[in-house]
């Protein structure tokens, strides 16, 4: 699962905004640049917009990218549309009419990222996914639930308090980003039913 890390929001007539809804994992995978992708190219895209009466974004333009040409751009402003925040600012302002400036970091999936067994013990059975930050110090924080069946919370909490206690190293540690990267890792609870074909 393709994700982004979206760092604070800066501006300087509109700081720290409260999201309430960002693109979703989904979003940045099908706007992903293809031939970026194929390279394995990690990028960043900084989006510069008015917002609207509603708290979504309007006039948006892309004041900086890297690597400059890269298709990162043009895809950010595919995703403006996903972005929505509180009408009202931690100041007590309305949003309205304001600036936001977004930095977004376009990061690929770990391809290595091994699922993790974790035995039923009577309890529920089943898969989940979750996309957490590796830390500097290679341990796993910042997780969050991004593949998960409708009934599966529970297995989704049980992953969360499993990824403090593991272990990781980055994919890439040398990669252009603020001190740690992002990896999806699968918890398998239980057995899962095998799948067969015709």
């Amino acid at each position: 699962m393709f994700s982004i890390s979206v760092l604070a929001a800066a501006s300087t007539l509109l700081a720290d905004p409260h999201w309430i809804s960002k693109p979703t994992g989904m979003d940045i995978a099908i706007v992903y640049p293809k031939a970026a992708a194929v390279q394995m190219l990690e990028g960043r895209s900084v989006l510069v917009c008015t917002v609207t009466d509603a708290g979504g974004l309007t006039e948006c333009s892309v004041s900086e990218e890297m690597p400059t040409g890269a298709g990162f751009g043009e895809a950010m402003l595919k995703l403006a549309s996903k972005f929505r925040m509180q009408a009202t600012a931690k100041d007590g302002q309305s949003v309205a009419g304001r600036n936001v400036k977004i930095p977004i970091w376009f990061v690929l999936p770990s391809p290595t990222a091994p699922a993790v067994s974790v035995p039923a013990n009577g309890g529920p059975e089943g898969r989940v996914t979750l996309d957490c930050r590796v830390t500097v110090e290679s341990r796993l924080d910042n997780c969050m639930i991004v593949g998960a069946k409708r009934g599966e919370e529970d297995l989704g909490r049980a992953a969360l308090d499993l990824a403090s206690t593991i272990n990781a190293n980055p994919s890439k540690p040398s990669a252009p980003r603020p001190g740690n990267s992002r990896i999806n890792i699968p918890f398998v609870f239980g057995t899962p039913p095998m799948s067969t074909t015709p």
